[in-house]
């Protein structure tokens, strides 16, 4: 199993990291910028708090961003720039439009090429129980995108 980093631990984070960790994956996440009750929730469903994510990058083979805004722009830089990290980034996020979209792109694309581009096609549970396998869609694209159908296995993700 895994060491995977989830990069805003808020309701739809959490649910992406318990249906992992339901298949035996470790999940960590960087509490830096975090809300209080952020972190209560992640520590809460069972998430390995770090400080920030230069530890991410030392300790995952996987991470995983999901937000909205900055986060897009300002997690792949740090993890590439700041840390030793030479994982797969998944990235989750909800980005506004075309310009940032090609903003967003010509970040990653400056820094690495092991990264995949998803999009997430379900609600977040709210109870953190794993529901049916396959019930909620996540869709992938890219070079990489079969490195991440392994740790979605057995999950309520069905990858396509």
């Amino acid at each position: 199993m895994e060491n995977i980093g989830i990069v805003s631990p808020g309701k739809m984070g959490r649910s992406i990291g318990v249906s992992l960790q339901d298949v035996g994956h470790k999940i960590f996440f960087a509490s830096q910028g975090r809300s209080d009750q952020t972190v209560a929730a992640a520590l809460q469903s069972g998430f390995t708090k770090v400080d920030d994510l230069t530890d991410i990058g030392k300790i995952c083979k996987f991470v995983i961003c999901i937000g909205t805004g900055d986060v897009a722009f300002d997690t792949p830089k740090h993890l590439f720039m700041s840390t030793t990290f030479e994982g797969l980034y998944l990235d989750l996020n909800s980005l506004n439009g075309e310009q940032e979209e090609k903003h967003w792109r010509t970040i990653i694309e400056n820094l690495t090429d092991n990264y995949v581009e998803g999009a997430i096609r379900g609600y977040p549970f709210d109870d953190v129980k794993q529901t049916k396998p396959g019930s909620h869609l996540l869709v992938v694209s890219g070079d990489k995108a079969n490195g991440v159908h392994g740790i979605f296995r057995d999950t309520i993700w069905g990858v396509q």
